[in-house]
């Protein structure tokens, strides 16, 4: 396995077109984070050549392996560790080095299948706290947020989750 596979891999499952871009966002430093754990776990290329392929040092891809095992049980990386469960396994049962067109379009549709679940999810909880919440004066606005699509609404169960935990204490 070469780690161009799987840079493809981690860019198709994170629906990016080139992972090197030079972001520095903490999700885009996530995403980096999987592609370093799983090319050292699937390749036998240096830390340093690994670094390259995305225009970076071995220092940083190392840095970046010790912050993704860190950060695996921390509910803001759930999402980054789950990509990088689905990606081990599909890796480990195809330990193929070159991918064809048919294997990026099951991975597609894979992902796409797994995010319309999520949204479905999302969208049943938002009709439930709809609900349950009509009365407070604070989210009279409701009707817009039920409206709300993909990143958005992501975003906004986050914030709600928030919001109840603090209520809570």
């Amino acid at each position: 396995m070469k780690s161009q596979t799987i840079r493809l891999l981690v860019e198709k499952a994170y629906g990016l077109n080139d992972l090197t871009l030079n972001e520095k966002s903490h999700q885009a430093a996530y995403r980096r984070y999987v592609y370093f754990t799983l090319c050292d776990d699937f390749t036998d290329e240096t830390l340093e050549k690994i670094g390259k392929t995305v225009g970076l040092t071995y220092a940083t891809v190392l840095h970046g392996k010790n912050k993704f095992q860190d950060f695996k049980d921390q509910n803001f990386y759930k999402e980054h560790w789950e990509i990088y469960e689905q990606l081990y396994d599909y890796i480990k049962d195809h330990p193929l080095d070159v991918f064809n067109k048919e294997s990026f379009i099951l991975i597609e549709k894979t992902y796409k299948h797994e995010l319309k679940s999520i949204i479905r999810s999302h969208e049943n909880h938002l009709k439930s706290l709809k609900k349950g919440l009509q009365d407070i004066e604070v989210f009279s606005n409701l009707n817009k947020i039920a409206l709300l699509e993909g990143d958005k609404l992501t975003e906004f169960n986050a914030m709600c989750e928030e919001f109840f935990k603090k209520s809570k204490n």
